[in-house]
């Protein structure tokens, strides 16, 4: 049930691409190894589906604004409204530990995302053990997989310029979180970001999403985030 659930919500969000629905296929069809596996992978973990998609799409979305991938909180958004997230909770995602939108199961699942974003990953056997206590060792696994992929997809949208569609161009969207970025040897003077990080950042600080949404302020939005 949750599979063709999935499902029917990615082909109804499909519709909704407005712009650039192209871009990260003109990239992959170059490597076809590259693309069919990727696919491949996509449908394995749409087909796993022991976790609630609600929760594995929370921590998702939580990876995606650490990374600031546009295109995934793009559409990762418009897909977690259809699972079921509030969009109080996508509006407070960047504060979820103090906010009273999220529960105590889902606190610890984004503490999942954060600790899997880390660099080194900082997942605490503490953490391992309480997650545990609410799933079972194989929704574990599915959990933090969907995690994972998911830093491969918003690394690799980043990467070759993958831009928004415009999914969530009439609802609530996750911003990127801004965070300090240690210099990257040989390519940034010590204590200044990439270019590109910068951009997320500034555009986090003044309430806009990058890429093809039109960083359109938050502020005007009356509440709503985009």
């Amino acid at each position: 049930m949750r599979f063709f659930r999935r499902v029917a919500a990615y082909v109804r969000i499909a519709r909704h691409a407005r712009r650039n629905r192209a871009d990260l296929h003109r990239w992959l069809v170059r490597r076809p190894a590259i693309l069919g596996a990727v696919y491949g992978y996509e449908f394995g973990a749409l087909v796993s589906n022991r976790v609630e998609p609600r929760l594995k799409h929370l921590a998702v979305l939580k990876a995606s604004s650490l990374i600031g991938c546009a295109f995934c909180l793009d559409l990762g958004s418009a897909f977690g409204t259809a699972m079921g997230i509030e969009e109080r909770q996508l509006a407070e995602l960047g504060r979820y530990q103090e906010s009273a939108a999220f529960d105590e199961v889902e606190r610890l699942v984004l503490d999942l995302a954060v600790a899997m974003s880390t660099t080194p990953t900082s997942v605490t056997d503490d953490l391992r053990e309480a997650l545990l206590g609410h799933f079972t060792r194989g929704q574990l696994t599915e959990l933090a997989s969907a995690v994972a992929w998911e830093h491969h997809r918003a690394r690799l949208n980043r990467a070759l310029g993958i831009r928004a569609m415009g999914f969530s161009d009439d609802g609530a969207c996750v911003l990127p979180e801004a965070r300090e970025h240690p210099p990257i040897p040989g390519t940034v003077a010590e204590g200044r970001s990439t270019r590109a990080e910068q951009a997320v950042i500034e555009n986090a600080e003044q309430g806009r999403l990058p890429g093809a949404l039109g960083a359109q302020p938050a502020s005007s939005l009356s509440g709503r985030v985009r």
